[in-house]
């Protein structure tokens, strides 16, 4: 692929991504038209084509006859089972992902090879990014997250060409949009951490959205590659009959079994204790066994001594992400918990397992992504009527017929003052309460993104009152 002075259409330009990839294909000498659904964006630089309505066929045909496009890169939010993918294909055009083309801008035009830890699953992909980055400085290694968390690939490729300054691992946050389809990105460790529903407003099936994911694994193989993947998400690569993709890499299978025990066991027969961990639940140790597993194969590879004390003092103090089963503040016997990065049901009943041994008050809504919440029906704390759940936002009526709740509410706010109205009532001194906002869906009904959400929650956590 020859990328210099070459004509690029950037598709989804105006968001952090395509901004990103429009700013280093400008390094790289090229004549780049930009497309994005906001019409309200400024791309002075660029040409502009945002005046096009892309949901027409007539639109789009008339765009590629008066355009000429050697390659299209389309950043991940944009659908590529749209109508102009479709056709930029048909004309034989190479449509590229970000991560793709950055991937190839690195290793094959810079010719610059760091190591890559690549990421995925439907929940605790931020988490595990930023454990195992974590964990390899502890190391002394100089690793940096990107991708879909941190800065964009496309970002440290500009760093580099401007600096010539390059960390020696890349540990990169993957989501299914950037792994849709992929031509060059072949990462040293791939890690698959869990499945369950998700994106179904964008994939038609669930064996799309795993098909998806499963561009996670290498297409070509180099010796010291691994896989490091979830046992239940084998069991559904099987169910699928995908088995031919896990047959031609070494693979380490991560079992819930494994996280039962008092520590997690490391190499050179060291040992951590759950006890000794910050934010130990469910979720954060299958997290941090993916982390560990890493950070050892890297290790090994690189013939690497093992600092246990820096793994035990990074470990001890560190506290998660924001957003992501954070405790915000404890009133008495009320503990407030913000899980906003939660948009899948599957990331909601791991909060849940969380408190289970308490009586939650739950907030839970947003923009619907096609999932189904009814499965709360089933646990053990909902027959208990330990879970009490204030359904709000545009997924709000839906959540509640599922679930067949009495009430809904407009917005968070008011979900919130009903649920600690309810609280105060109801509190029994010798009991404890959990008032929980992790929403299973999307944001982006009322706030711009799942961080703006978390702020508003802390918000109305700091004012709250007995």
């Amino acid at each position: 692929m020859d990328i210099t002075n070459r004509s690029f259409f950037v598709l989804g330009a105006g968001g952090i991504t395509g901004t990103s990839i429009t700013n280093l294909l400008k390094l790289l000498n090229n004549k780049i038209y930009v497309y994005d659904d906001n019409k309200n964006l400024k791309f002075d630089e660029f040409i502009n084509l945002s005046n096009y309505n892309l949901k027409d066929i007539e639109e789009i045909q008339h765009l590629l006859d008066h355009y000429s496009f050697d390659y299209c890169i389309i950043s991940p939010g944009f659908p590529r089972n749209s109508l102009i993918v479709k056709e930029l294909e048909k004309r034989k055009i190479d449509v590229i992902a970000e991560l793709d083309f950055s991937y190839y801008v690195l290793f094959y035009h810079l010719k610059q090879k760091p190591f890559i830890i690549a990421i995925t699953g439907t929940d605790g992909k931020s988490t595990t990014t930023n454990l195992t980055a974590t964990l390899l400085r502890s190391q002394n290694i100089d690793a940096i997250e990107c991708g879909n968390y941190g800065l964009p690939l496309s970002d440290i490729v500009i760093n580099y060409i401007n600096k010539k300054e390059l960390p020696s691992v890349l540990v990169i946050e993957c989501s299914s949009y950037q792994l849709e389809k992929l031509f060059y990105f072949n990462p040293d460790i791939s890690m698959f951490l869990n499945i369950a529903e998700d994106h179904l407003d964008r994939y038609d099936s669930m064996k799309d959205y795993l098909l998806a994911k499963l561009n996670i694994i290498p297409s070509y193989y180099k010796p010291h590659q691994i896989l490091i993947i979830n046992q239940s998400v084998v069991d559904l690569i099987k169910q699928y009959q995908f088995q031919d993709k896990l047959t031609q890499i070494e693979t380490i299978i991560i079992n819930s079994q494994d996280i039962e025990k008092e520590f997690i066991e490391i190499f050179q027969h060291k040992h951590f204790y759950w006890k000794d961990f910050p934010i130990d639940n469910y979720h954060n140790r299958m997290n941090l066994l993916f982390s560990v597993k890493a950070m050892e194969h890297y290790l090994k590879l690189k013939n690497l001594s093992f600092d246990y004390l820096n793994f035990y003092n990074t470990l001890t103090k560190y506290q998660g992400l924001p957003y992501r089963i954070q405790k915000i503040k404890q009133v008495e016997n009320i503990l407030f918990v913000n899980d906003s990065k939660s948009t899948t049901v599957q990331s909601l009943l791991s909060a849940i397992k969380s408190y289970e041994n308490k009586i939650i008050y739950l907030l839970v809504g947003g923009l619907d992504k096609n999932l189904d919440f009814s499965v709360l029906k089933d646990l053990n704390i909902f027959k208990e009527k330990r879970l009490l759940i204030f359904p709000y936002g545009s997924a709000s009526e839906k959540i509640k017929n599922q679930l067949n709740l009495t009430e809904s509410y407009t917005n968070m706010e008011e979900a919130f003052n009903s649920a600690t109205k309810k609280l105060k009532e109801n509190r029994d001194p010798n009991k404890q309460y959990v008032v929980l906002l992790s929403p299973a869906c999307a944001s982006f009904d009322q706030f711009k993104n799942y961080k703006e959400r978390g702020e508003f929650f802390n918000k109305l956590v700091y004012n709250f009152n007995l």
